[in-house]
């Protein structure tokens, strides 16, 4: 979440401390639903628990209710926040719970105009194994004209780190730290985009496996699987074609 939700917890901290200890109520969707209602612990205590299991259920779509609003209402009743200035605290906390939601519509609103963009610019970005729409969207931005790349080796030059692989995936040195030249921005999306795509694509997968067995630390080993994937990336780009595994 933004600043204002941060903030919004700052606040609730002071006001009641000792909520967070059973983690009754985490900082979310429906946290913010039930902060914009009852903000401090005696409100929440003075609510009945069908009203805030109602609250939970619209912020959580479904997802919580009953039970959580039980333990949310004990939690409050147990704590031993603040009552001197509690309305001050009260229409703080609402204020910046107005503020977090605000942020989060234009977050949600963002996220959908990129997608948008992303579908009409580079719609097969996201068929690479790990590029989620805000993945792909930062690498299309990042790269832009694939064309204005000789190949797939230009990307690789282009995104950064070598960390002492070659395209097998073989290292020249023990312990070679993860060069930072390169575009940062390529870099760490192409990497978060690998990370994902270990766990869910079977052959990179196997690969990330095999330098893992062969005792490359895990972020050497991510990054020898970015690397594959930036060629994966190249080729989507150039042909305008969906990624195939067959190939």
């Amino acid at each position: 979440m933004g600043g204002g939700a941060a903030a919004a917890g700052a606040c609730r901290l002071r006001v009641g401390p000792d909520r967070l200890r059973p983690q009754a109520l985490a900082f979310g969707a429906a946290s913010l639903k039930v902060l914009a209602e009852c903000p401090t612990p005696s409100e929440v205590a003075r609510k009945r628990t069908s009203t805030i299991a109602k609250l939970l259920s619209e912020g959580s779509r479904g997802r919580l209710g009953e039970a959580k609003a039980a333990q949310v209402r004990a939690a409050a009743k147990s704590s031993v926040g603040i009552r001197l200035g509690e309305d001050a605290a009260s229409f703080r906390l609402k204020t910046m719970v107005s503020q977090a939601e605000f942020l989060n519509r234009t977050i949600a609103k963002v996220e959908r105009e990129v997608s948008s963009l992303l579908a009409k610019l580079e719609p097969n970005i996201t068929t690479v194994p790990g590029a989620s729409t805000t993945t792909g969207a930062q690498i299309v931005a990042e790269i832009g004209n694939v064309r204005r790349f000789k190949g797939a080796a230009s990307i690789v030059k282009y995104a950064g780190p070598s960390s002492g692989v070659d395209e097998s995936g073989r290292f020249s040195a023990q312990g070679v730290p993860i060069t930072k030249h390169g575009s940062p921005y390529l870099r760490r999306s192409l990497w978060l985009a690998a990370n994902r795509a270990r766990r869910h694509d079977p052959r990179l997968k196997a690969f990330y496996d095999k330098k893992r067995r062969e005792g490359k630390p895990h972020r050497v080993a991510v990054t020898a699987v970015a690397r594959k994937l930036r060629h994966v990336v190249y080729a989507v780009m150039r042909d305008g074609e969906p990624y195939d595994p067959a190939k």
